[in-house]
Order: structure tokens, then C-alpha cells, then sequence
């Protein structure tokens, strides 16, 4: 007696394709919900970087009793170069800033401090002319002030400062009298100035801030930073040209108060992604 074969059956062509495209939907949505998952932690650790920041400049501002600021802004660090491929780079960049001091004499270029042992925090050459060049140095934030635009926030100062006595010429120009020891300002006062020493220290002109200081002013250095993850900035203003600055939202400002703590002005502003584009970026 002869037994009936069992012909073994496969998969239709049109079963394949079936399985082959769940296969392909499946992986699309794997792959897109990885990619959404990791842009939304990048933000939160963004914004959690930039919070941490803020309390830092806060804790500052309480424990040393006084002032201090973060102020935010956005860098090109690299301009659209189709025949390379490349496509612009713009990152965003907060600074704590705490308050050092308050300007006594301001001349040109030069800004001076005369209670101020700017020593400590730049090398100092203590000839009476300054050492020539132009290497860009610590930047001095205006701390008395919130700021229309980046340029009004800070002056880039050089990467030295000079030991001056008050009766050279060289800082505040003619008007000395009585063999060198007596100081006329700008506003007519004068003093005896007695071989007195001052620390002054230059702006650089044309490296980005460029703010106005006047007699009085409170400025400030920086004590920590952060850089935000590639493709995320703040705000809505964005700088047009490699090594330009742009101002990413006003300064938070905190003040010490006498009762303890330290009260508040200003607000966090927006992080937002944004996506290089041809000539350009678009911001999300």
C-alpha cells in the first residue's frame, strides 16, 4: 500500500511583502520613538544644567552678600560651507557672573579700579605702559543694569593689567600739576595723588562687547558657565557671522537682601532647537 506525500507549502509572495512591511513600520516607529526619547532627555538635561547654574549664582549671591547675575547669549562657531557640506553651528551659552567691584575712573579704552586687587585674578605688569597686543582676556559684566542687547552687558578686557600711578599721563591725560602729584578729572575735582597705585586693565576693542562704563558702575567676572547640547540655543536672536555673539534673553539677577535670601529679576528664557537650513536656521 503506497502512503499519500504531504507537500510542504511556503509563503506566498504577497505573505512576504506583508511581513516584510509590518517588519519595515515596526522598525520606523522604534526608531523614531529612540530618537524623540533622546532629543527629550538632551532638553531636560539642558534645562536641569541651566537651573543648576542659576542656583549656583543664587547660593553666590546669599553666602558672599552680593550681587550676581547669569546672562545668556548664542555663539557661531561655524558658518554654512555648501562646497564642504557644512551647515552653520550656533551654540547656546549662559555665565554666572558675581559682582568684583565698581569702576573709579574711566579713560578710553582704559578701565580702573583703585580698590580692586584685580592681582589676584590677572597677571599683572607693573610698568607704567601697557604690554601692546591684542589677546582677548576676562570679560567685565555691567552688573548694575539689565541689558537691551549683549553688546550693552560686557566689555572684553585684556589678558593683563597695569599697575599705574595715578599722576602718569597715560590713563587720564593732561591735567597734572604741582610736580606730578596732584590729579585734575574730567569733572574738575582734583587730588593729590601721592604715588598711589591703581589697577587698570583695557578693553580690546572690536571683540564683541563693547558696553559704556561710567564712574560708578558695578561690574562682574564670571565664576562658572555652561554650553548648551548642540542644536539648541537661547531665545529667538541668533549671531549672522562665525565668532559673533548674540544675546539669548535678558540677565537673572540676584540680589542679596538684608533679611537673608536673595530676591529675583529677570526670567529663565526660552531653549529652543533649531535645524540648520540652506542660508540659514530654522528654529523649532
Amino acid at each position: 500500500m503506497m502512503e499519500k506525500s504531504n507537500p510542504v507549502r511556503g509563503f506566498t509572495l504577497i505573505e512576504l511583502l506583508v511581513t516584510m512591511g509590518l517588519m519595515a513600520l515596526l522598525a520606523t516607529v522604534s526608531i523614531a520613538g529612540y530618537y524623540g526619547a533622546v532629543r527629550g532627555m538632551t532638553e531636560r538635561g539642558a534645562r536641569q544644567d541651566v537651573i543648576s547654574l542659576l542656583r549656583l549664582a543664587k547660593q553666590r549671591a546669599e553666602i558672599d552678600n552680593v550681587p550676581a547675575a547669569v546672562f545668556f547669549e548664542n555663539r557661531m562657531l561655524r558658518d554654512e560651507d555648501v562646497d564642504l557640506g557644512e551647515t552653520k553651528r550656533v551654540v547656546g551659552m549662559a555665565v554666572a557672573v558675581r559682582r568684583a567691584g565698581r569702576i573709579t575712573y574711566v579713560k578710553g579704552n582704559y578701565l580702573s579700579d583703585e580698590f580692586g586687587d584685580l592681582s589676584k585674578t590677572y597677571p599683572v605688569k607693573t610698568s607704567n605702559t601697557s604690554s601692546g597686543g591684542n589677546k582677548d582676556g576676562m570679560r567685565l559684566y555691567k552688573m548694575d543694569v539689565t541689558a537691551s542687547s549683549l553688546d550693552d552687558s560686557y566689555s572684553t578686557v585684556r589678558d593683563y593689567v597695569v599697575q599705574q600711578t595715578l599722576a602718569t599721563e597715560e590713563l587720564f591725560g593732561a591735567g597734572l600739576s604741582g610736580g606730578n602729584s596732584t590729579v585734575t578729572l574730567q569733572d574738575g575735582s582734583t587730588f593729590s595723588a601721592n604715588g598711589m597705585k591703581i589697577w587698570a586693565f583695557e578693553k580690546v576693542p572690536g571683540s564683541g562687547g563693547n558696553a559704556q562704563w561710567k564712574q560708578g558702575d558695578a561690574y562682574g567676572m564670571e565664576i562658572a558657565s555652561i554650553q548648551l547640547p548642540h542644536g539648541y540655543v537661547f531665545g529667538s536672536i541668533l549671531p549672522s557671522k562665525v565668532g559673533e555673539n548674540s544675546s539669548g534673553g535678558n540677565p537673572v539677577f540676584f540680589i542679596p537682601q538684608a533679611t537673608g535670601g536673595a530676591t529675583v529679576r529677570g526670567s529663565l528664557p526660552d531653549i529652543r532647537s533649531y535645524q540648520p537650513s540652506k542660508g540659514g536656521m530654522t528654529l523649532k
